[in-house]
């Protein structure tokens, strides 16, 4: 989950990764839609990532614990060792028209084999 926050924000400290303005959004996300749109419709941060924010839900390794960050290393925490559901990173989705919840630290639970068009992951290949 840390790691998925630190590449989402593209190295910017900003409320999203394009700065501070909530207007710039359409530029950067898929949200205010039916549907997911196609992967690469939008804009990437600044890594050159694409649809870290919006779209879809993006799942997670981790475990979800509400308080787990009061508590935990501040440097790569890796999550609880076990809770009831795993770590959905909301960052917005398609059908959204609130720009808080897509939030780069906007986070929540989802029960133990949740399914939904809402929520997708991410495959990340290590260079060799």
């Amino acid at each position: 989950e840390a790691q998925w926050e630190y590449a989402a924000s593209g190295g910017s400290s900003a409320m999203w990764f394009w700065g501070d303005d909530p207007a710039a959004a359409d530029q950067y996300v898929v949200w205010k839609s039916e549907w997911p749109a196609a992967v690469m419709s939008k804009q990437p941060n600044a890594w050159g990532l694409y649809d870290t924010l919006g779209n879809v839900w993006e799942l997670v390794a981790d475990r979800y614990d509400s308080g787990y960050y009061a508590k935990s290393p501040g440097i790569d925490p890796t999550g609880p060792d076990s809770t009831s559901g795993q770590v959905v990173r909301r960052g917005g989705t398609y059908g959204l028209n609130d720009t808080a919840q897509m939030r780069l630290a906007f986070r929540k639970g989802s029960g133990e084999g949740y399914r939904g068009l809402h929520v997708g992951f991410r495959v990340v290949a290590k260079p060799e």
